[in-house]
């Protein structure tokens, strides 16, 4: 499976000051790129049960990226096509009616540069305890067709940066209703990951350097709306990447649907 090394470009948050990283292997993320053509065989389990993919394209290409069950497999697919800073341009269940297929069909890429895909099923966009206590066979395959690599453009996301031990605010708009924000840890180390709010039921996804979603949380306990992975140990050396979002973040390509508002965010 191919792979490239993303270059993070950082920005502020509220709280903290950042630098900006530099394109070098401690400051890099090794997600699996999607080809025109290249057709991809994975599988959830074993804790994951979502994975972030990207790839490349050009303003003006129709785009489409297909997600399938293998022939035993018992996955819903589910897909949803993110921007580098956060937008979310389309998600899709089912590609038609009773199909088991998710299909984000001829989407016009609005601009040149990355994408990400998540990949996931629709009974664990929010929480994966039921997955992780079946042995289903979770296998798929995923691919995308008509996106035009654009030359010397590398694969690239802009968003926070901190270290364990920090905190911040941070603002989930419309145009980008997602906030990614990268940390590094060590394997061992034991971490918690807070987004509070005021304005925004927040949901925590938290992705290995590899793109594989290791934790989520939509609700801290029950009747509290603020999200929090607690007490989570890391499993590997490497940079973690965490989604900051409302709950119903697969809806904010339609108008006026998705949370927005000010978020306090922190690593533990």
């Amino acid at each position: 499976m191919k792979k490239l090394l993303f270059i993070l470009v950082v920005v502020m948050l509220t709280g903290y000051s950042a630098v900006f990283a530099q394109n070098d292997d401690d400051s890099a993320l090794d997600f699996p790129i999607l080809e025109e053509g290249v057709v991809i065989t994975d599988e959830f389990g074993d804790g994951v049960f979502a994975r972030l993919y990207a790839f490349s394209g050009t303003e003006g290409d129709l785009v489409s990226v297909g997600m399938a069950p293998t022939q035993t497999s018992e996955v819903d697919p589910y897909l949803v096509l993110l921007g580098q800073d956060g937008q979310v341009y389309m998600t899709n269940d089912d590609a038609e009616a009773g199909s088991p297929r998710a299909l984000i069909d001829s989407f016009e890429l609005p601009e040149t540069g990355t994408y990400l895909v998540l990949a996931t099923a629709w009974d664990t966009r929010l929480d994966q305890s039921a997955a992780e206590e079946s042995d289903r066979d979770l296998d798929y395959v995923i691919g995308i067709e008509g996106n035009n690599v654009p030359a010397n453009a590398p694969i690239t996301i802009s968003r926070g940066e901190l270290e364990i031990g920090m905190s911040g605010a941070l603002e989930l708009t419309g145009d980008a209703p997602i906030f990614y924000v990268m940390f590094p840890g060590e394997e061992g180390n034991v971490v918690t990951i807070s987004a509070q709010s005021e304005d925004v039921d927040t949901l925590l996804y938290l992705f290995d350097e590899e793109g594989n979603r290791v934790a989520v949380n939509d609700d801290r306990q029950s009747g509290n709306l603020a999200s929090a992975i607690e007490d989570f140990e890391l499993p590997e050396d490497g940079n973690y990447l965490v989604f900051v979002m409302a709950f119903n973040f697969y809806e904010a390509y339609q108008d006026d649907i998705v949370d927005t508002g000010r978020v306090n965010f922190a690593v533990q």
